[in-house]
């Protein structure tokens, strides 16, 4: 690729390949409607000095700029009105790609401040006031160049970025070093630089997304009338070639949740991408809470959604949510996190925050003494909550099996067995299966009594030693929906006790076990209750475990475990 240059002498036009290409100026200015000169006019004037082109305010901009250029004795510059032939839409998408480029290597760039008011009282004053600083494409031209001069509209000279550092920070919030040394971009969180574009604007609505690919030196073709899709294949783009997880930040504080806050109680559910920088207006003060952000665990996009090898989650029992760290804090030192919920086999979706405040568990008690666990699985989050999808997140509950007591907190008893095929529909923040889609569904964990603190008081914990009331050891718990009739109709919950010999039995006689409604078959039949004793003499232990529907909202099946023993009928 190379680049159109004018001979700031013959104000012609010349191609230079790359690696032959001269010194040059370069030209930043925001377009004036039916005034700004065209590169076919620009060709036309060439060939006739009176072409009514001529005429217009934005050749006047071209010469002035080459007579700055010659002045300081530069041979060529450029100018994005009439340097690119926006004719040709190879061209037009290479000259966009190249573009950080050509401004960071340009010996200067030439700022022209049309609007800005050379009577008044201050600079501090003027300065923030001009439509440059609200402009898409001015913010790579602020940042790229080494050396940046600001002009008015009658090219009196204003002062040089680098002195002018402290009052660009405040009027963009963007770092000083930044400023003097554009390869620091890339230091900064992804949310932090989207920020720099929250408070601007593009005539076209796909060049606020083309404006910043060399922000965050990305490539990728121009394709003008996809609207929005321009923003959600750039946030892919970045994904392509970072792991900042910051990307994922912006809904904290941003203008979109808030304009959306009224519909925020009946949906939840969050799109992963946001919808335009602004939504990262919140952001400007994230920086990252670990040395080196390729330290994050890798992620990548896939047709199922995001997908994260090996996520590290914070498990709030509490709201039945998951919480995913992005690695980044504010200034407040609030850490930046980002909540999902689980729907389906290792499949999430983003929840929203505020909502998550509001949120609670459907197990109600079923949360521990402390509510918050961590956990590390392979999950996809889904890039993209359509209306269809949305509906279908209303019924994602339904038929769950959700375990439950009303004397123990149950979340560090129960142990999912990992080898199981259903291991990957537990949802560990609700306490419950999830076996939606499924035509025959069975799950069991390892159930360990001694870690089954008990509830005494409503949601405080006891002060009774539970673990010298409850014996050691394990047992195994199995629960599925049995459609053995054929009919969804005619399903029924079942739910059986084994101990460990006689597991071991089982697997001996009957292998590695996939399909645990024939293994409730074969012993004994399914049943709505079945119990099982611990131990023997007063240190015996009953655990009677019991399943039904539960239909107080939507269509679910609790599970519930009752622990018993010689000296006190029911352990609190």
């Amino acid at each position: 690729m190379g680049i159109r240059l004018i001979d700031t002498q013959s104000l012609r036009m010349k191609w230079f390949m790359d690696g032959n290409i001269p010194h040059y100026a370069i030209l930043s200015h925001t377009w004036e409607n039916d005034q700004e000169i065209s590169y076919q006019e620009m060709i036309a004037i060439s060939e006739n000095p009176s072409n009514p082109a001529a005429e217009k305010r934005g050749y006047a901009k071209v010469v002035e700029t080459c007579q700055k250029a010659r002045r300081n004795n530069i041979a060529y510059a450029w100018v994005d009105t009439c340097c690119i032939d926006k004719t040709s839409s190879s061209e037009l998408s290479e000259a966009i790609n190249s573009m950080f480029r050509w401004y960071q290597q340009a010996e200067v760039c030439y700022v022209l401040l049309a609007d800005f008011d050379a009577a008044s009282a201050s600079l501090r004053a003027a300065l923030p006031k001009c439509r440059w600083w609200t402009r898409g494409w001015c913010l790579q031209e602020l940042v790229a160049p080494p050396r940046v001069e600001f002009f008015d509209a009658r090219w009196n000279y204003i002062g040089l970025k680098i002195d002018l550092a402290s009052l660009i920070t405040e009027i963009t919030g963007i770092e000083e070093e930044v400023l003097t040394d554009s390869s620091l971009i890339d230091s900064l969180p992804v949310a932090r630089r989207m920020s720099w574009a929250a408070g601007r604007e593009t005539s076209r609505e796909e060049d606020i997304a083309y404006c910043l690919l060399g922000i965050f030196n990305v490539s990728m073709p121009m394709l003008y009338g996809e609207g929005k899709k321009a923003f959600l294949r750039l946030q892919e783009q970045i994904i392509h070639t970072s792991n900042d997880l910051s990307i994922f930040a912006f809904h904290r504080r941003s203008l979109t949740n808030n304009l959306n806050s009224s519909v925020n109680s009946s949906r939840p559910y969050r799109d992963l991408f946001a919808t335009s920088p602004r939504d990262f207006m919140g952001c400007r003060d994230l920086v990252h809470t670990r040395m080196e952000v390729h330290w994050n665990n890798a992620f990548a996009l896939t047709n199922k959604g995001i997908h994260f090898r090996r996520a590290e989650l914070e498990v709030d029992l509490r709201r039945g949510l998951y919480c995913m760290l992005l690695n980044c804090q504010f200034s407040d030192s609030e850490s930046a996190r980002m909540y999902l919920r689980k729907i389906g086999p290792r499949l999430y979706v983003k929840y929203d925050e505020e909502d998550s405040i509001q949120t609670t568990s459907p197990a109600g008690v079923n949360y521990c003494e402390d509510p918050f666990t961590t956990t590390e699985e392979e999950i996809y989050i889904l890039p993209r909550v359509t209306r269809s999808i949305r509906q279908q997140l209303e019924y994602e509950s339904d038929n769950a099996i959700y375990v439950h007591s009303r004397t123990h907190y149950l979340c560090r008893a129960l142990q999912v067995v990992q080898r199981s095929t259903s291991s990957d529909r537990w949802d560990h923040a609700r306490m419950q299966f999830l076996p939606k889609g499924e035509k025959s569904f069975g799950g069991y964990w390892k159930v360990f009594p001694s870690l089954a603190k008990p509830i005494d008081g409503g949601n405080e914990v006891g002060n009774g030693s539970s673990s010298s009331t409850m014996p050691s050891g394990h047992f195994y718990m199995l629960c599925g929906l049995d459609y053995s009739g054929g009919d969804v109709s005619g399903m029924r919950a079942w739910v059986r006790l084994h101990s460990v010999e006689e597991w071991r039995g089982l697997e001996k006689k009957l292998g590695i076990m996939t399909n645990l409604n024939e293994v409730a078959h074969l012993t004994g039949g399914p049943r709505a209750q079945d119990q099982i004793t611990l131990g023997s003499g007063s240190s015996s232990l009953k655990v009677i475990a019991t399943i039904q529907l539960d239909i107080s909202e939507r269509p679910r099946y609790k599970l519930e475990l009752d622990f018993q023993n010689e000296r006190n009928r029911e352990l609190r």
